[in-house]
């Protein structure tokens, strides 16, 4: 009976797994038939050109699931004529003994958002992935493109297919030197499916020129480092890179335009918002000019764009003539725009667009394909200019946030970081003590005790972290005895933050460090006090609280948040960096000789970063309730240095 019943239980198995195949098969043919449709449609007036192999069935194509988090030993299915699963072995044998034939995604054949460099995205990602799995052997891939498109024209014979360049003929170098399509037929190839080439684009292990909406699409300096590294990995590998004869196109053009200067600044400012919600102003590019033309006076600027809108264009010729080429070299109106060029010349003005700007000495730009193979080509060129800047409007900046403690004020740095909502990113760092000290780590000419250096160099571990193990933008550096002065309760001190850090990104003002807790300041211009940037009131609305910009009399005092350079913004308690500014603190600590107070002043000093504050102060030490290791006696903290006579030596 027993055997019986496991019989039974076989065949049941069997009938199972034979209907689940049928099914699968007829899905198949569904999708097959859907495919030669959707390929049909919109290409009555092409030449017949090869079909896919999920359509054909004359070549293997692989389908890889697009959730998979192992690609390299994952299973994936192998469909020749009938459907096979095959483990990574089996694949390498069946697979590696053909040419990988890469096609285009066919729902971008007709889609409005698939520009021209979308479809070498879909060929680098789809070498990534093969390469990836193992499944590239001695036979080369190569790229088949010769579909209609909104970036192409098919032909319309036989004899013109067979003899003209297809899209990617056209305009790139063949990915494998000597592989052509001409010579080969269906039992020699094998491609993605459809459905694997569009997943794989989106993948966020894949080749990203922008965030495209996934949750891991992060659009962080690091994120899009981590994609540029990998575009240039699979460009250097295969070969890919535009047409000699347009490069050198390119090159004549941009000796052209900028007539041998030795120092431009590229912008792109595309028509086309890549990212929803995404809004560059015109303003941040030409603040961005302003910026590089006050460091670069004989510099140049080039604009290129494909926009036709009138004030983008009227605002640089207004405010930045003289120093402004263009290209295309004619101006775009409303009668002359990319939009009414056809396809070819649509095509070769994106190209041309990003080898141009592939020259500059600093790139502005946002999120754009055009903007980002433009970064792409910087190690194709072979001229003396090199992007060694890129500015990226789009780029999310990333903070960390440290605080310095002794273990008894743990409770107290962690309730403040609370109130600010930064307590779940904030990281919480031992205070160093006299037994961290070491003779190599104090200059010979130091006059600190041991506290004193034991602080200095509980900041420097800071620097030393924030640059050596992260590659966040910014750093926010508490010390332990910091508060939020009463009068900021209620504002919203981390987009406050974020509202400084764009002030810098947009190059609005100039800054590297920004303490925002100083004290003991001179606070008069007399003394040498200037504002750089007052932040408009609807950013930040204080009436109760006292500026000490310019004047301490302005009837504005009292309503305004601002910007200013001082010579003497003491105290370490709170304060903001970016890169730049960490660098000039880590090398102006070590060895130590001044106490971390001085050591932010000094960085302005010796103009190793500009160093600013903010006005009024955000932050106050809780000298009153938490007491001073440093200064035992002094209770006092203010925010002006409020003796007469002390700041005599500051008068201007």
């Amino acid at each position: 009976r027993g055997n019986k019943t496991s019989d039974q239980t076989m065949v049941a198995w069997a009938l199972l797994a034979f209907i689940t195949s049928v099914l699968a098969l007829q899905h198949e043919s569904a999708r097959f038939i859907g495919l030669a449709n959707e390929a049909e449609s919109d290409q009555s007036s092409c030449s017949p050109y090869r079909p896919l192999c999920e359509v054909s069935g004359s070549c293997p194509h692989v389908q890889v699931p697009s959730n998979l988090n192992d690609l390299v030993n994952a299973k994936f299915t192998v469909y020749t004529d009938n459907p096979m699963v095959l483990e990574r072995f089996g694949s390498l044998k069946v697979l590696k003994n053909k040419h990988l034939r890469i096609r285009t995604n066919y729902k971008c054949l007709r889609h409005p958002e698939c520009s021209f460099f979308t479809h070498s995205l879909f060929v680098m990602n789809q070498l990534k992935l093969a390469k990836r799995m193992g499944l590239i052997g001695n036979k080369k891939p190569f790229v088949y493109m010769p579909e209609k498109s909104g970036n192409f024209d098919c032909y319309e014979s036989a004899k013109e297919l067979n003899s003209k360049p297809d899209f990617w003929e056209k305009w790139f170098e063949p990915v494998s030197p000597g592989v052509h399509w001409r010579d080969l037929d269906d039992a020699d190839v094998w491609e993605f499916s459809q459905e694997t080439i569009l997943s794989s684009f989106f993948d966020f292990r894949m080749i990203h020129a922008f965030p495209y909406g996934g949750k891991n699409d992060k659009g962080t300096k690091s994120w899009i480092s981590a994609n540029r590294f990998e575009a240039w990995k699979v460009m250097q590998d295969f070969n890919i890179k535009p047409k000699a004869h347009l490069r050198n196109e390119a090159g004549r053009i941009w000796q052209k335009l900028v007539s041998n200067s030795s120092s431009v600044l590229g912008i792109f400012a595309p028509k086309t918002k890549k990212v929803p919600g995404e809004k560059i102003k015109s303003e941040d590019y030409q603040n961005v000019a302003k910026s590089f033309l006050s460091e670069n006076p004989n510099g140049t600027l080039l604009l290129a764009t494909d926009s036709n809108e009138n004030e983008l264009l009227h605002s640089f010729e207004e405010k930045l003539n003289g120093k402004l080429v263009m290209y295309p070299s004619a101006r775009f109106s409303l009668e002359h725009s990319v939009q009414r060029m056809d396809k070819d010349a649509k095509s070769k003005n994106a190209l041309m667009n990003a080898l141009i700007l592939s020259k500059v000495s600093v790139l502005a730009k946002s999120w754009s394909e055009i903007g980002e193979f433009a970064v792409y080509f910087r190690n194709d060129r072979k001229t003396q200019f090199e992007v060694n800047t890129v500015i990226d409007f789009s780029i999310k900046p990333t903070m960390a946030v440290y605080a310095i403690a002794l273990e008894k004020r743990w409770d107290h740095v962690y309730s403040q970081l609370k109130q600010l909502g930064l307590h779940k990113k904030a990281e919480i760092r031992r205070a160093s003590s006299p037994s961290d000290i070491r003779y190599h780590m104090v200059h010979p000419n130091c006059n600190l005790n041991v506290y004193e250096i034991s602080c200095t160099l509980s900041h420097h571990h800071i620097y030393s972290r924030f640059l050596e193990q992260t590659q966040d933008d910014y750093a926010l550096i508490f010390e332990d005895d910091f508060e939020l002065e009463p009068q900021y309760k209620g504002v919203n001190i981390a987009k406050l933050i974020d509202d400084l850090i764009t002030i810098k990104k947009t190059q609005k003002a100039k800054w590297d460090i920004v303490n925002l807790g100083r004290c003991y300041d001179c606070c008069e211009s007399s003394y040498g006090q200037k504002e750089i940037f007052r932040i408009p009131k609807d950013k930040v609305d204080l009436p109760a609280m006292k500026n000490y910009f310019v004047t301490k009399t302005s009837a504005n005092d009292s309503e305004s948040v601002s910007l200013v350079t001082s010579k003497s913004a003491s105290c370490a308690h709170a304060y903001l960096v970016n890169r730049k500014g960490a660098k000039a603190l880590l090398d102006l600590s070590m060895p130590i000789l001044d106490i971390s107070d001085d050591v932010l002043v000094q960085s302005g000093e010796k103009k190793m970063a500009h160093y600013v504050s903010i006005t009024p102060r955000i932050f106050r030490q809780r000298r009153k309730h938490l007491g001073s290791v440093l200064n035992p006696g002094d209770t006092n903290d203010v925010e002006c240095n409020p003796y007469k006579g002390a700041c005599d030596w500051a008068r201007v």
